[in-house]
């Protein structure tokens, strides 16, 4: 009997330890799994990989495979653009590691944005709140010449794309582009506030919100940008309420 008990109780921690692993990161932390590993693995991948620079290859087979595959050599494979990784990549984006949390917003953005064949880019992951919602929001900037265009993307819980708009600034600025989370003194509900760091003229800027350009696509210069932004912006029933300015039909 005694020997049968130690025989059991070793096999038992064995085979509990991988539940209790899972457990702590998935109920206690609240963490998602990608490639059988919590969010926070792949986040100190992520920082690894950002500052140290690839070893060479280990001349046995498929190590070098199963390292990447589990984020310990080369660019981590949840930056891969795998819908599966979804989830754990809306745990990095709301981490308040910088480093990861760009790179998982960027990863995101070209697995949820139509537009995701853009060569390079850079993505803002903004976390926002209303109606007591939590959504999350990425400002994506294609490195474009010439104008700048931004994009603003409107994300659930679960990464599902809700909304689109677009901000274009014509060649004539000197500024870029920022969004910023609106204050809750704001008179007129604003969640988020486009602005420009031009100081100089009148802008000439396009908006198109949504993907129906009859819907609210318009080209006109505002005097009143320096004061309430280039577009003031609601998150209502799960979309975008464009606030200010007053959109128009295209021509």
């Amino acid at each position: 009997m005694k020997k049968r008990i130690a025989f059991i109780a070793p096999v038992a921690v064995f085979a509990l330890t991988p539940v209790g692993y899972y457990c702590f990161f998935a109920f206690i932390r609240d963490e998602h799994f990608y490639h059988g590993l919590p969010s926070s693995h792949w986040g100190r991948a992520i920082k690894y990989w950002t500052s140290h620079k690839s070893s060479p290859p280990s001349y046995i087979p498929y190590l070098d495979s199963f390292l990447t595959y589990v984020g310990f050599r080369g660019k981590p494979a949840v930056l891969r653009t795998d819908e599966a990784a979804i989830p754990v990549l809306l745990d990095l984006v709301s981490a308040a590691d910088d480093s990861s949390s760009y790179r998982a917003a960027t990863a995101l953005a070209r697995i949820v944005w139509t537009g995701n064949s853009v060569a390079e880019m850079e993505v803002q992951p903004l976390p926002v709140e209303a109606d007591g919602i939590r959504f999350v929001v990425l400002i994506v900037q294609p490195l474009l010449i010439g104008g700048e265009d931004r994009q603003t993307l409107l994300l659930d819980q679960r990464g599902h794309l809700l909304d689109t708009l677009s901000c274009y600034i014509g060649q004539g600025s000197s500024g870029s582009q920022e969004t910023e989370v609106a204050h809750d003194s704001e008179d007129d509900g604003a969640t988020l506030v486009i602005r420009s760091a031009d100081s100089d003229h009148d802008l000439t800027t396009w908006i198109t919100h949504g993907a129906d350009p009859e819907r609210s696509a318009f080209d006109v210069e505002f005097p009143e940008w320096k004061r309430k932004g280039l577009c003031r912006l609601a998150v209502q029933n799960g979309r975008f309420e464009v606030l200010w300015p007053p959109l128009r039909e295209p021509p």
